[in-house]
């Protein structure tokens, strides 16, 4: 740990937040090391905190109290007419650049990009106005730190600008070679907020797709260079519009299917644990049969664990994505007796999952024992859940619902809850 970068680190973060100019600015050793003023405080941090301080107070960045007839530090307190030499300080050593400095460069980036802007819709000119809002609060300035944080909206202004003026058909990883050199950096630097830009910008253009409970990561404080979750359907509606494709989506089925193309044909059956296909290898399929049920499963292990009894499955992974809903539209229009039925976990992210699979694909889905008998069931009664605050306010929203009043309201009134991978294994 290099204390010394960490001690002008929350110095500069306090003395740039401060409201009250004439109030020192200082640090006590606790907010390094919890532990700092315990009886069983590790003596090597703490010395490499004293040493810290010790060099930083020989450079005039900061004074130094101690504990009277001890060596043990009470506070540090920052040199506030040293302030300019410990940003180039800073600088230098760590790269990090005062929050103006960094907001300065970023307003310079944004004027840039305005230049290539398309009209008063442009994604890319919301964003700009965005970064420009944000950095006229002192606070959100506050939090910029260092040239990461410049290189991130940079990062957001190529991905943005590339999507509007785009016009070719390109998967994924071909755009993030285009825009960053490099196949995986778009997904695991930009893409979620990409997609999060996209999706407020575009009213309409999603409707009716669900970001789950899982798929939305919280964060409270946040940073400037967040990651928020989205789910892969609405991602992959998004992007399209942008000539983006995510890639052939494989489709996970298994029991009583036969599948038939022009020069072949697959008995599904036969192949203990089932198969996975492409879309687009489904979608040049001339025939899809099943058996009598077709019953879509939310988790994989209750996919693989259900019985392989005549039966059609078709494994979801969450919310059902396009392939999917392509698939089983598919199934239901060459096989008008089929019965469908969604068999997921007894929660409110299966209901959603549920519902939101009978609108997607005009098919009316039975429910697969997913009601209040498998809540009553002794067997399952020490793997029941409680009910988060989410969970409830998620529920309310299907009690009108007559599909699922009765479950929903037994479990509010109860407070539980409960996974489909034990259901699954009694089968």
């Amino acid at each position: 740990m290099d204390y010394e970068k960490r001690i002008l680190e929350r110095m500069m973060e306090k003395y740039t937040k401060r409201k009250n100019g004439a109030r020192r600015v200082f640090l006590r050793p606790t907010e390094l090391y919890a532990a700092y003023e315990e009886y069983n405080a590790d003596v090597e941090i703490k010395n490499a905190i004293g040493a810290a301080a010790e060099n930083l107070k020989e450079k005039g960045f900061v004074l130094v109290e101690k504990i009277p007839f001890s060596d043990d530090i009470r506070r540090m307190i920052l040199v506030e007419e040293a302030v300019g030499k410990i940003r180039i300080h800073c600088q230098k050593k760590y790269g990090i650049l005062a929050p103006e400095t960094v907001a300065s460069e970023i307003l310079k980036l944004c004027d840039c990009y305005e230049k290539h802007c398309g009209g008063t819709e442009s994604i890319l000119l919301k964003y700009i106005h965005r970064m420009r809002e944000r950095l006229e609060l002192p606070a959100e300035v506050s939090r910029l730190k260092s040239k990461d944080d410049k290189a991130h909206v940079r990062d957001m202004l190529l991905a943005l600008d590339f999507l509007e003026q785009n016009r070719n058909d390109l998967y994924l990883r071909e755009m993030s070679m285009l825009v960053y050199g490099d196949s995986k950096y778009f997904e695991e630097q930009t893409l979620t907020e990409v997609i999060r830009v996209i999706g407020e910008s575009s009213e309409g253009v999603a409707d009716g797709i669900e970001d789950t409970e899982d798929a939305i990561e919280s964060d409270e404080n946040l940073s400037w260079t967040y990651v928020s979750g989205v789910d892969r359907e609405r991602t992959v509606v998004l992007l399209e519009k942008y000539h983006v494709h995510m890639g052939e989506q494989e489709i996970r089925i298994k029991g009583n299917w036969h599948i038939a193309w022009e020069s072949s044909s697959i008995d599904v059956g036969k192949i203990l644990g089932g198969i996975s296909l492409t879309t687009q290898g489904l979608r040049e399929a001339i025939s899809v049969s099943s058996g009598t049920d077709v019953i879509t499963i939310e988790n994989k292990t209750s996919f693989e664990r259900m019985p392989e009894d005549g039966t059609s499955y078709v494994y979801l992974g969450g919310f059902a994505g396009e392939g999917v809903i392509a698939f089983l539209k598919m199934v239901a229009d060459q096989a008008k007796d089929v019965k469908f039925i969604h068999f997921g976990d007894i929660d409110a992210g299966g209901f959603f999952i549920h519902r939101t699979l009978s609108e997607k694909t005009g098919i009316e889905f039975g429910l697969y024992r997913m009601g209040i008998a498998e809540l009553q069931n002794p067997a399952y009664t020490g793997c029941l859940h409680p009910l988060t605050e989410n969970d409830r306010t998620r529920l309310q929203g299907l009690l009108e619902d007559p599909k699922y009043c009765d479950i929903v309201s037994y479990m509010l009134e109860n407070n539980v809850k409960l996974e489909q991978e034990i259901i699954s294994l009694g089968i």
